[in-house]
Parts: C-alpha cells; sequence; structure tokens
C-alpha cells in the first residue's frame, strides 16, 4: 500500500472574497498575486490616455460637424440635432466604456463589471457603464486592494524580518543577543 503525504499549504488562505453588491455577488482577489498591481496600473494609465483621446476627438467631430451636436433656443428647448455627430462621438465613447468594462474583467476575473452593476444589466441587458460608472468601481476597489496588500506587507515583514528568531542577522548578533532571544526575554 502506498504511504500517503499532504502538504501544509494554505493558499486559501491568501484569498480574500470581495462581495461587489447588496445581492452578494463577489469575486475573490489572491493576495499573493503580484501581477495585479501591474494590471491595475496598466489600466489606469491606458484610462488617461483614453480621456486625451476621447478630447482629440471631440476636437476632431467638433471641427467635421461644427459646434454644436445639440442646438437649443433661448429658453433651453432642443431645436435641431445633429445626428451623424452624435452618433459618431456616441460609438465612440460606448467603445471606449466597452473596452474599459473588459479590462476590468481581465483584471479581477470575467463578469466583474456585470456582478457590480449587477441590477443595471438586469434592467438592460445590453447595458455599457459609462465613465461614471468606471471611476465609482474604481472608488470601490482601490481602497480593498490597498488594506489587501497592506496586510500582506506586514506579513511579509513580519516573517521575513532579519530581526526574527533564525533571520540572516543570526551572524552578526553576540552570543548574549543570541541566547536572549532563544530565551525569549
Amino acid at each position: 500500500m502506498a504511504r500517503d503525504f499532504r502538504t501544509d499549504n494554505r493558499q486559501e488562505e491568501n484569498i480574500a472574497k470581495v462581495y461587489l453588491n447588496s445581492k452578494d455577488d463577489f469575486i475573490y482577489i489572491d493576495e499573493k498575486d503580484t501581477s495585479i498591481f501591474d494590471r491595475f496600473a496598466a489600466f489606469l494609465k491606458w484610462l488617461d490616455e483614453k480621456g486625451n483621446e476621447i478630447t482629440s476627438k471631440e476636437k476632431e467631430l467638433e471641427q467635421l460637424y461644427g459646434k454644436d451636436i445639440i442646438t437649443r433656443n433661448d429658453a433651453g428647448e432642443v431645436t435641431d440635432v445633429n445626428v451623424e455627430a452624435f452618433i459618431a462621438f456616441s460609438k465612440f465613447r460606448t467603445e471606449t466604456y466597452q473596452e474599459a468594462a473588459d479590462q476590468l474583467d481581465k483584471i479581477f476575473g470575467q463578469d466583474t463589471i456585470r456582478k457590480y452593476f449587477r441590477t443595471s444589466y438586469e434592467i438592460n441587458p445590453g447595458f455599457t457603464p459609462d465613465d461614471e460608472c468606471i471611476y465609482d468601481f474604481l472608488d470601490e476597489i482601490t481602497p480593498i486592494l490597498n488594506e489587501l496588500y497592506s496586510d500582506r506587507a506586514k506579513r511579509i515583514s513580519l516573517k521575513y524580518n532579519s530581526n526574527r528568531k533564525g533571520g540572516k542577522r543570526t551572524k552578526f548578533r553576540s552570543k548574549e543577543e543570541l541566547i536572549k532571544d532563544h530565551m525569549g526575554k
């Protein structure tokens, strides 16, 4: 009969369950996944670049179609809509926001944005979150990431601290310091 062995693998302890809405939809974040910061930082950079691209696109469309997509009279009532300009700009913005939602799903897991905006997707299955929605999600998830990874940094600091018993400083401590540490005094 073969002998069985089991490691003391406690990887599940490094997984955080983050609830995204009142319906208790959730995602998991692995505290030991260092690539999440790289992907998150790349996303923030991309978002900033897209903001600049949207501004450029607005100017481009303004030159192409004129300044006002919607014309109002003195009473504030809509008198004319430049449909071509409206469609072109709306399409560009919608594609950008859909791309942002897709990128967030790649960072935090499939359907993260769908879970976060569950009610909106239930009302309209074709829902695409706008910039305000994306920033609302970022405002909620950023403090969670900060807390998860600051706790992790503290644990690592304690675990691999050179002052701990058996740490690298052992060679440089005196005999009295070693005995004191060993005795716990």
